[in-house]
């Protein structure tokens, strides 16, 4: 609703013209007014008619240069289909809108990914969390090449709002004024955006609700104003006549202002679409042209039962003997050569063509149905000015509530019966569910013009091989940039292995199963083998399969072709013209992940037995985990302030981490853990001479041969990796490190500050060092530190902490491995994380409550809601109550929505019946689950001794003398924690769960003690 459309008598006739001519005349000559070419006349259209007024041939799409649409949609979650319906509609009148400019969008943060249209970037600029209704957004076309002009942007919520950015040759903005707002305020804003567009050369285009009404300009003195600012700042409004009409008042105070620095092919109007009370205003300018946009064709093998069948039997019945004899490289080949030849020829690889334009239209949106909301658009126009007892506004609403109904019926069908169809297939429902929750994070729309020195290229051969090129080098720059380390790797490895490690070969059992471990995709490497095809014919491929492998680990050698990549450029943010904003997935051949599986299992269990792991790597280890790491952290950390110290932790951040290791000081460390003779030659085989190239655009670039780094998308990769860091804890004398992978963090404790820098310096230097002489790469600009205490102290000015001369950022709050961790561990940022994803996550099952059955909304819930609640609980759920009740509210939200339970039903029975725990509970069992692992003693080493047994503390013959301690805690903060809590917890739980077989059992166990007192439903 507006503030500024009351009592106005209803004329249609109005024409903004006469007004602006009014001003511009005193400012131009006759022959210079803009105003004079009659195209700036704007007129109502059927949606239906488009392409006819505006004069667009039937085989051309996209006529002009720009293309827009500005709405006041009032509330774009609850208009989201309708506004899809309108781009299809207009798509049906060859008109593909390049910007959809809306305000009053009613978006949050936290939920707007979830109204993403394909095709389309969506910039927005919302209201805090906490604030209702407006926001103002622009739908982008993703062909567009974009930054955000904060420059532009003013933004005060409740006010005056704007989001602008800028395109190749044009900005695009959107600005809404609020009803009643202070009116000189708000046109000085306006004033001080306008005025930096005045010198800008190319196309301004600004969809603006002002709130200001053109037609009782005469009669409102600031209403002119704000025009003629628009006007001398050279944008002219496209808009001549009312856009806000009901039956006893019309205001014209939507509009779209375009800049007047050159003539311009011009088209504008005012749909009559029923989305919100404001009818939607479009605008196409520029040049008029016809594009012919190829089909974009793929290659794919149509597989079935039968042509399994058939394959099956051609493998099985081929003698693969002959390969025992061959060298491993040529076997190999001849094995993939002749496989392929098999699988052409019963499967053979067909194109597949997908039309050029991506039609924005939902599934279950019949003909029928759109049709029907066609002929509701022209009711709706019909009963315009009417009042509510009129016959057209009665006909209007009794078919508006029809078609709402039937559309609603339509959606529920659809989704029931497709829900029905793939009960079976829990990938493609999550396809679908995440289809109707906004999850779509399709990243693989790549732009078709690349800045290459500073020069634009549209040549794909040319883009793939810069991109094979950057990707192949990144690592070898980053390590040339290292400066000299004084010490060699060797410095750093202590305790010299003297045990070999042995390659023993497979057997067709264990390849079986390695090819069971395999994620099952569609997607392929260079040799259009797929994993979903190997699983397939595992049974038949297994004899072959377990010769090559055996070949292999004998010889000491990785065939060559096993060790080719085809890299995908996928984009990650910001400029798409920039190689810089991509980041490379690499498909290898199926074949060479069943290889690895198998040498990282004996890889591995070597390095296990001979205790070679540094104990707090948990990164890529079985039974270790991130959360795992955050505890060791956090204990220690609370121990610390227990005993009246400071703890001060820096987090590294390491730059390319996995693509910079050297092939030389990596071979040279897997020797001195054991790894020799032919098993060395494997390694030394498997990174030497391995290639890639990109794939852009169905364009293949040059094979390019990859001269450090672990190989990316592999298997041993990460593996790899952290046995090239274990040796990092060696350089430390004063902190302890925890790893994770690339993820390093140091930390050490002291009663004295100045202490705590000096000597937390120092282990910086001996850091860097070690980074050095190992070629890994610091990236300094994201490394930050958090000193944790319960009081703040005072820090003399003249400390920091610093890493080659170059200070880094103190936080207060850090994200460590998923957790947000605050200097005072009292877990209130992390809390607030967890509420803004709740909020989102609740409000995408509000929008399919009507349309998924309950159980796929508990489906939702164990995908949604649950991992943020599991998640480090036994940690943060400790904390204050005020803090934790908040999630608690939301969790029984979350509850009642599955069950369509009304807002203030009692949630015990709600909890019983979906068989789902209290907040309260997946804490008390996750704390329990951690006791139980120390019980059995098959926690990390380094968290079995955080809690003892009373044994260890006296030796008095009670009976509690084998349970776990009760430590007794100085600080409330303390005895929150894991170490207090624990004990507390293990010792309440019945004899009969303690004594459960194994974890699994455990945790079923408890759970079913805990539903059980819950109460029932009456």
């Amino acid at each position: 609703m507006t503030g500024t459309d009351r009592n106005v008598p209803v004329d249609l006739n109005f024409d903004l013209n006469a007004y602006a001519n009014k001003y511009v005349n005193t400012k131009h000559d006759n022959n210079d007014n803009p105003f004079n070419q009659s195209n700036f006349e704007s007129y109502y259209y059927e949606t239906d008619q488009l392409s006819t007024k505006f004069g667009i041939l039937k085989d051309t799409l996209n006529t002009f240069e720009y293309s827009s649409i500005h709405l006041n949609i009032q509330s774009l979650p609850a208009k989201f289909d309708k506004l899809k319906l309108l781009i299809k509609n207009l798509h049906d009148q060859n008109i593909d809108v390049d910007f959809i400019m809306l305000c009053e969008t009613f978006l949050t943060d936290n939920i707007s990914h979830q109204f993403e249209i394909p095709g389309y970037n969506l910039i927005t600029r919302n209201r805090p969390n906490d604030a209702k209704r407006g926001g103002v957004a622009i739908y982008l076309k993703s062909d567009y090449n974009f930054i955000e002009r904060n420059d532009l942007m003013i933004n005060d919520p409740g006010v005056f709002e704007s989001v602008f950015i800028e395109v190749k040759n044009a900005i695009i903005g959107e600005i809404y004024r609020t009803p009643n707002s202070n009116e000189l305020r708000t046109i000085a804003m306006y004033d001080s955006i306008l005025s930096k567009l005045q010198n800008y050369k190319n196309n301004v285009i600004i969809g603006t609700d002002q709130n200001f009404d053109f037609i009782k300009m005469d009669q409102h003195k600031n209403t002119e104003v704000l025009l003629s600012i628009f006007l001398s700042n050279g944008l002219l409004p496209t808009i001549t006549k009312p856009t806000r009409i009901t039956h006893s008042t019309a205001t014209c105070i939507d509009n779209i202002y375009i800049s007047a620095k050159r003539e311009t092919n011009l088209c504008a109007g005012i749909l009559y679409e029923d989305i919100s009370d404001h009818l939607p205003v479009i605008l196409c300018m520029g040049k008029k042209r016809k594009l012919t946009k190829k089909p974009i064709i793929i290659q794919k093998r149509i597989i079935n039962d039968d042509t399994l069948r058939n394959l099956a039997i051609c493998i099985d019945n081929k003698d693969w003997s002959y390969l025992e004899n061959m060298d491993t490289n040529l076997a190999y080949a001849n094995f993939t050569q002749e496989l392929t030849n098999i699988i052409d020829k019963i499967a053979p690889v067909k194109n597949i063509t997908i039309p050029a334009f991506a039609i924005v239209r939902e599934p279950w949106m019949s003909r029928g149905l759109i049709k029907s909301s066609l002929t509701l658009n022209k009711l709706h126009r019909k009963q315009l000015r009417k009042d509510n007892n009129h016959q057209h506004h009665i006909k209007y609403t009794e078919y508006r509530n029809m078609y709402n109904k039937l559309k609603r019926t339509t959606k529920e069908k659809y989704y029931n019966e497709l829900f029905i169809k793939y009960k079976y297939d829990i990938r493609n429902t999550w396809r679908e569910i995440n289809k109707l929750i906004g999850r779509t994070n399709d990243k693989s729309t790549i732009t078709d013009v690349f800045n290459i020195d500073n020069q634009l290229v549209t040549d794909k051969t040319k883009i793939a091989n810069e991109f094979c090129n950057f990707f192949t080098n990144v690592g070898l720059k980053y390590a040339n940039n290292i400066p000299d380390a004084k010490f060699n790797h060797n410095h750093y490895l202590k305790n010299k292995n003297k045990l070999n490690m042995f390659m023993a070969p497979t057997d067709q059992y264990e390849v079986i199963k390695m090819i069971d471990s395999i994620k099952r995709k569609n997607s392929s490497g260079h040799d259009h083998l797929s994993s979903a095809l190997v699983k397939d014919l595992k049974y038949v491929l297994a004899p072959p399969l377990t010769i090559l492998i055996n070949n292999s680990l004998i010889s000491g050698y990785v065939p060559d072709l096993m060790k080719l990549a085809e890299v995908i450029p996928i984009f990650k943010s910001k400029d798409k013209e920039s190689l810089n904003n991509y980041r490379p997935i690499s498909l290898l051949p199926t074949f060479s992940k069943v290889l690895e599986k198998i040498v990282y299992k004996r890889l591995y269990n070597f390095l296990l037995t001979q205790s070679i792991f540094y104990e707090s790597q948990y990164g890529f280890r079985s039974k270790h985990s991130t959360n795992h790491a955050v505890h060791e952290l956090v204990d220690n950390i609370l121990t610390a302030m227990d005993n009246k110290n400071s703890t001060l932790g820096v987090f590294l951040d390491l730059s390319k981490a996995f693509d910079t290791i050297d092939h030389k000081i990596l071979l040279n460390k897997l020797e001195w853990y054991g790894i020799r003779g032919m098993a060395l030659d494997w390694f030394r085989s498997y990174l030497s001479n391995r290639k890639q190239y990109v794939k852009y655009s169905q364009h293949k670039s040059d094979i390019y041969t990859i001269p450090c780094g672990v190989p990316q998308g592999s298997v041993l990769g990460p593996l790899l990796f952290i046995i090239y860091t274990n040796d990092l804890p060696n350089c430390l004398i004063n902190s302890k490190a925890i790893l994770f992978a690339d993820d390093t963090t140091i930390y050490m404790s002291s009663n004295s500050i100045t202490d705590l820098y000096i000597k937390s310096n120092y282990e910086l230097e001996c850091l860097t060092e070690w980074f050095r002489s190992n070629k890994l790469s610091l990236n300094i600009s994201k490394t930050h530190y958090v000193l944790f205490e319960l009081t703040p102290s005072q820090i003399p000015r003249d400390i920091n902490i610093k890493i080659n001369n170059q200070i880094i950022d103190k936080k207060t709050c850090v994200k460590f491995l998923g957790m947000y961790i605050d200097s005072k561990l009292d877990w209130h940022e992390h809390i607030k994380f967890i509420r803004n994803k709740l909020n989102s996550s609740i409000f995408a099952m509000k929008r399919v409550k009507y349309i998924l059955s309950s159980n796929h909304l508990l489906t939702l819930y164990y995908s949604l809601i649950y991992p943020y609640l599991d998640y480090g609980i036994s940690l943060w759920g400790t904390t204050h109550k005020t803090y934790t009740n908040q999630i608690k509210v939301m969790q029984k939200k979350s509850i009642r929505i599955i069950s369509n339970a009304k807002y203030n039903d009692h949630s015990d029975p709600i909890f019983k019946e979906l068989k789902l725990l209290k907040l309260q509970d997946i804490m008390k069992i996750k704390i329990a689950k951690y006791m139980y692992a120390l019980h059995k003693q098959i926690l990390p080493s380094p968290l079995r001794d955080i809690i003892t047994t009373n044994s260890s503390i006296h030796s008095h013959n009670t009976r509690n003398i084998n349970n776990f301690h009760i430590e007794s805690r100085r600080t409330s903060r303390a005895s929150m924690s894991l170490r207090h809590k624990g004990p507390l917890v293990w010792y309440n739980l019945p004899k009969s769960i303690k004594m459960s077989y194994n974890s699994k059992s455990f945790v079923t166990n408890l759970k079913k003690h805990v539903l059980q007192s819950y109460n029932s439903r009456q």
